[in-house]
């Protein structure tokens, strides 16, 4: 679990899924059920991992989420 959070009533959960040469994904669960979710891919030009790009993804939705724009 990347990590966990209230919005009222709703659970949220962030959890990083590594899919080997396919990439990681970022899934976002809503009171235990799929929400939303993105796979990343590794972008050697850029020299980013495909982890660092799915944290922060994630992150950004969290705080849409929480501002309640998710």
């Amino acid at each position: 679990m990347l990590f966990a959070f209230q919005h009222g009533a709703d659970a949220y959960r962030c959890e990083l899924r590594d899919h080997g040469e396919f990439g990681v994904e970022a899934q976002f669960l809503l009171n235990g059920e799929l929400y939303i979710a993105r796979t990343f891919q590794d972008e050697p030009i850029l020299a980013v991992r495909a982890r660092e790009l799915a944290i922060a993804w994630a992150e950004q939705q969290r705080g849409a989420m929480e501002k309640g724009q998710g």
